[in-house]
Parts: structure tokens; sequence; C-alpha cells
């Protein structure tokens, strides 16, 4: 609930929030709790470094 509403508060100041999890299960959660934000869940832990800095790219431009 605490996530959910630091999220909703920085969409109103015109912050994009973006959530990230290697938690398997994060898809069960996330969709609740970001909506319409986004949100990524990588199945693997060691896909980490490689997808960062794309998503970073993503996130930025």
């Amino acid at each position: 609930h605490d996530t959910h509403m630091a999220l909703l508060e920085a969409k109103r100041k015109d912050i994009t929030p973006f959530c990230l999890t290697v938690d398997k299960s994060g898809h069960d959660y996330l969709k609740g709790m970001c909506g319409d934000m986004g949100y990524e869940v990588l199945g693997d832990i060691w896909a980490l470094p490689e997808r960062l800095p794309m998503l970073y790219r993503q996130l930025t431009l």
C-alpha cells in the first residue's frame, strides 16, 4: 500500500515511475500496484546488468 501511494504521489508531481524486479511472481503484485505505470519483471537476475542500461536509455529519452 505504501509503495502504491508513493507511485501515485510521484505521478502527481509529473515524475514517471518505473518498477523493476527480479521476483518471478512480480506480475502478481506489480500489475495492481503500478497500474498504467511501467514495470518489468526480469526472469533472471543475471540479465540485470545487460537490461539496466537499455531501460535507462528508454526512460530518459
